[in-house]
């Protein structure tokens, strides 16, 4: 095993082993920043800028391939081709209102927190991201944990609340990024 190291040590071209070396070094570093002090996002969340946000999102000063302003007609025109879509999209977002997720081909699943896996009944622990075991099964599958904290399923929240208007669903996706950003401190846990 050493052999081989040195051999591939050998190999290394400068520019690799520079980079190698602050890598190690960046990781290291954010071992010691976890340990000496845990990582908070930045307080508090100013409301004023989300508000500014909307705003410009529904004024049309976007770069967005669909313009907002269109949002109505786009509805209507979506809900005539489509007379199920409004019902089909408030039963799925409906699902994870109830905590039922469906991801990876799982289908149902519910999750205790952003950290567990509920397949293997496991959870990552709250531990600096050069620290977790990724490929250790005593934390469960990673891959799961991954996927609920891409949030991909906040696209069937954001159909439902344009389809029905239940403004329910939107409130969700909020209420989810504000628990998220307290449970995942930035750049500091193994989603990063």
């Amino acid at each position: 095993m050493t052999a081989r190291r040195l051999n591939r040590l050998r190999r290394m071209t400068f520019d690799e082993g520079r980079w190698r070396a602050r890598e190690a070094t960046r990781t290291v570093a954010d071992r010691v920043r976890f340990r000496l002090r845990r990582p908070r996002w930045p307080e508090p969340r100013d409301p004023q800028i989300a508000k500014a946000v909307a705003e410009r999102l529904s004024n049309g000063q976007t770069r967005c391939v669909i313009d907002p302003t269109f949002a109505t007609s786009i509805r209507q025109e979506v809900l005539a081709r489509w007379p199920d879509a409004a019902s089909d999209a408030a039963a799925r977002a409906d699902r994870i209102l109830n905590g039922q997720y469906d991801l990876l081909g799982y289908r149902g699943l519910r999750f205790s927190d952003w950290h567990s896996d509920p397949v293997h009944h496991r959870s990552a622990p709250r531990v600096s991201w050069a620290e977790v075991p990724y490929l250790d099964p005593a934390i469960g599958d990673h891959k799961i944990i991954w996927e609920l904290n891409r949030h991909q399923y906040w696209l069937q929240l954001a159909r439902a609340a344009w389809l029905t208007r239940d403004e329910r669903y939107a409130r969700e996706i909020v209420v989810q990024i504000d628990n998220w950003l307290d449970d995942w401190p930035l750049d500091r846990i193994h989603n990063w």
